[in-house]
């Protein structure tokens, strides 16, 4: 029998792992993301001082207190990317040397370099190579 909280959990568990998932799969989008934000809180922190100057001491914190709290978060953003990046660039190797050890790298470089010779195109040589070698 699952309990309350491990249902809440598990909910909580896939939440986040299609948010780092999505923070892998579409870097420049946050990118872009974030900039527009950094400039949307300056902007705001500008309005606001010429629309009362009187209070930008106040303004000025609160900027402060939000652009840290937004910078914190496009770190912990950033780096759950480059962890996933990190986990998947170790499976690759992995997976790269096992190869290397079946001599199926070497097989296929000596087929794209006879290709070369006789000046075929091989880009889609190296595709099928890998789909056939991910099956």
């Amino acid at each position: 029998m699952v309990s309350r909280h491990g249902i809440i959990f598990l909910r909580m568990e896939e939440f986040w792992f299609n948010l780092r998932y999505f923070f892998y799969s579409h870097k420049t989008l946050f990118d872009v993301m974030f900039l527009f934000l950094y400039f949307l809180e300056q902007l705001i922190l500008i309005y606001l001082i010429l629309i009362k100057p009187e209070n930008a001491h106040i303004y000025a914190g609160t900027f402060a207190l939000l652009f840290i709290t937004t910078i914190s978060f496009e770190k912990i953003c950033m780096e759950s990317r480059y962890r996933t990046l990190n986990e998947n660039t170790i499976i690759y190797q992995i997976e790269l040397n096992e190869l290397e050890k079946e001599g199926i790298i070497g097989t296929i470089t000596k087929g794209i370099k006879k290709m070369k010779k006789k000046g075929l195109y091989f880009k889609k040589f190296i595709i099928d190579v890998r789909v056939v070698l991910n099956d």
